[in-house]
């Protein structure tokens, strides 16, 4: 299944099935796989630059910013970096980071005012 940037999105589930009365089964739990990064973006809501500041990237991981209609607007896999926006129009936009490796994803809104 496709998300609306048409980026592949895989779940994986684990059952677990505990004994009792060994034969019923109690329940299950989605494992998600998880991302490791925390991204910290600044400001928000932005006027003329956002920078960004990931703790970890590795080569398996990229990040895109879209806006609400789905453009892409910026894109990159450095850690560190301050993004001009100025001619970017105000609205919400949507800060992606993806690790190629688990298929993890993390989104942030963002806003320019």
């Amino acid at each position: 299944m496709d998300d609306l940037f048409g980026c592949t999105i895989s779940t994986e589930y684990q059952i677990t099935v505990l004994p009792w009365n060994n034969d019923i089964c109690q329940g299950f739990a989605p494992t998600i796989p998880e991302l490791s990064l925390d991204p910290i973006l600044w400001p928000n809501p932005f006027t003329g630059e956002i920078n960004v500041s990931l703790p970890t990237v590795s080569e398996d991981n990229y990040w895109r910013i879209y806006s609400a209609n789905g453009q892409l607007m910026s894109e990159g896999s450095n850690a560190q970096t301050s993004i001009n926006t100025a001619n970017w129009p105000a609205g919400l936009y949507l800060f992606q980071i993806v690790d190629r490796t688990t298929g993890s994803t993390i989104v942030e809104r963002m806003v320019k005012q």
